[in-house]
Order: C-alpha cells, then sequence, then structure tokens
C-alpha cells in the first residue's frame, strides 16, 4: 500500500534524477504529509469498524443459509417423480 511518505520518497527520487542536483522536500512538505498519512490511517479504522459491524450483521444470516444448505441433504427425495424431458416444440 502506497503511503503519502512513501509517495513523497518516490516523487523526490524522480525529481532528483530529472534535475540537475539533489532536491530535498521542506520541512512542511514532510509535515502535511505525515498529517495526511495520519488522516488516512483514522478514516481506515473507521473503515474497518464499519465493515466489521457490517461482517456481524451477516452472520445470522450466513448461520441461516449453512443451515438450509445442511438441511437439504437430509431431505429424502425417494417419492417425487423425476422431472419431464423439456421439450422444445415451441421454438419450431
Amino acid at each position: 500500500m502506497l503511503t503519502p511518505l512513501s509517495l513523497l520518497v518516490g516523487v523526490a527520487a524522480v525529481q532528483a534524477q530529472t534535475s540537475s542536483g539533489p532536491r530535498y522536500g521542506s520541512k512542511e512538505d514532510l509535515r502535511q504529509c505525515m498529517d495526511g498519512e495520519d488522516k488516512i490511517k483514522i478514516e481506515q479504522a473507521a473503515l474497518q469498524t464499519k465493515a466489521d459491524k457490517r461482517k456481524a450483521a451477516m452472520k445470522p444470516w450466513q448461520d441461516e443459509m449453512r443451515a438450509h444448505v445442511a438441511l437439504q441433504a437430509t431431505i429424502d427425495r425417494s417419492d417425487e417423480e423425476p422431472s419431464p424431458p423439456t421439450t422444445r416444440a415451441w421454438m419450431r
């Protein structure tokens, strides 16, 4: 995952290669980058919390679905008639 700091370092490296001499960002650039990284971490934590809540809300549905699938295997289908072959007379 690209972080603002790694992006800033990458941009600085490209600029250093293309310019005549090495170029470094100012302290203010670094400060802004670090602030941006902090904001991203806060947003990421909020999104993870939201995802965890949704996952917890889905758990009862998933458990119910697993129970239905397990029940399908126990159903006795020996009394069912086989499905009739499909005719495609209506396509002729």
